[in-house]
């Protein structure tokens, strides 16, 4: 088994409130594992005693569960990727500032998560994927220790393709951080190669 894992270099930066209320897709798994308990407390310090109520944990999501069991959304490929279309070819290349947003949680989280996976014999691979974007982040607090939890776990770390000047085409890319159909392939078959290759 192999996980390629798909990481950016502020990789433990700390959430935004926006990012924390997406937690709610987690409500209904309160009790099922403490890490889903952990993450559901960052929400609110009152959330643990809201999810005592199971009419909260499962609020606004009976109907759209429903919906996706009925009549589910052919327009996606189960199981896969499914390719953005179209580009904007005036799209200008983005100088991107990285912030240092260091959160300490994300970081015991993430090292866990690599743990479990040791422990269970899935072979890790991290990835800093294309963006159209250029910025300088080797001195990020998080990237350093990515960096070394892959050294030390004999992780493959493949972050060359990040700024990659064969893959930064405007017609490759839907936004600046996602690839379209067209760039999404090319990558793809880049990263094959790499992979066999090991190195």
């Amino acid at each position: 088994k192999m996980i390629i894992w798909s990481v950016k270099p502020d990789l433990y930066k700390a959430p935004s409130q926006k990012e924390k209320d997406r937690l709610s897709k987690m409500k209904p798994f309160f009790q099922d594992h403490p890490a889903v308990r952990e993450a559901l407390r960052m929400k609110s310090k009152y959330e643990p005693i809201k999810l005592i109520s199971h009419t909260y944990r499962y609020n606004s999501t009976f109907v759209p569960y429903l919906q996706n069991i009925l009549m589910p959304n052919d327009s996606y490929e189960y199981g896969g990727y499914q390719p953005l279309k179209g580009t904007n070819k005036d799209m200008k290349i983005f100088n991107r500032q990285w912030k240092e947003k260091y959160d300490g949680q994300a970081e015991r989280a993430f090292r866990n998560t690599v743990e479990r996976c040791k422990q269970c014999g899935v072979q890790l691979v991290f990835v800093l994927v294309p963006r159209y974007e250029v910025a300088e982040y080797s001195d990020l607090k998080s990237y350093k220790s990515l960096k070394k939890i892959a050294q030390v776990n004999d992780i493959l770390f493949i972050e060359d393709f990040y700024q990659n000047d064969s893959l930064m085409k405007p017609e490759y890319f839907k936004d600046i951080l996602h690839m379209n159909s067209v760039g999404a392939p090319i990558f793809t078959r880049m990263l094959a190669s790499r992979m066999a290759s090991g190195e």
